[in-house]
């Protein structure tokens, strides 16, 4: 009887981190349409990932095992995985409402230890980087202030106009968009 074997995958994050960290990213910074550098950023990624990853060979562990183990242990597997879920869905179904609890079970759930990340220098859209705990704020407040403003512009406004034959409706009101401000 030939033994079943299947392919495990492993990527060394250390490694991956080290690489990436130490990656020139001006070719994806530089990218004049959104698309490109996008497509240039997934493609470090996933270049990065293939060379950070080994490969090796597993025999299968059940062979020669009596039928009951393997099923007792897919069945007690299946089990735990359906319990978490129940246990989860629990804890969260009477916090939705209360956002902060919410988050704290999120975070426990995803193993999740963000804390409060400082933010030690950013890109402008000029490619010059700033350091400026000040700076970094009035760039910020700058663009948030600023985007409101571009994006509205971009909103396409429909007609008020209802579909079909005009009909007056005395018990009804409707109110159509207007750009009279008083």
């Amino acid at each position: 009887m030939p033994l079943k074997t299947s392919l495990r995958k492993k990527i060394n994050y250390a490694s991956l981190k080290s690489n990436l960290a130490s990656y020139d990213w001006n070719l994806v910074y530089n990218s004049k349409a959104g698309q490109d550098a996008t497509t240039k950023f997934l493609n470090v990624i996933n270049e990065q990932i293939l060379a950070n990853t080994t490969v090796s060979v597993l025999k299968n562990r059940n062979i020669g095992r009596n039928v009951w183990i393997t099923q007792g242990r897919s069945l007690l597997q299946d089990l735990i995985k359906k319990t978490k879920i129940q246990y989860y869905k629990s804890l969260i179904t009477p916090n939705t409402t209360n956002s902060k609890d919410l988050w704290k079970i999120v975070n426990k759930i995803t193993n999740s230890k963000l804390g409060n990340k400082e933010i030690k220098e950013i890109r402008q859209d000029d490619s010059t980087i700033i350091h400026s705990k000040k700076d970094i704020a009035e760039s910020f407040n700058r663009y948030f202030s600023d985007v409101a403003p571009v994006l509205s512009k971009q909103i396409k406004t429909r007609s008020p106009r209802l579909p079909g034959k005009k009909r007056i409706v005395g018990e009804s009101i409707f109110l159509g968009p207007t750009n009279c401000y008083i």
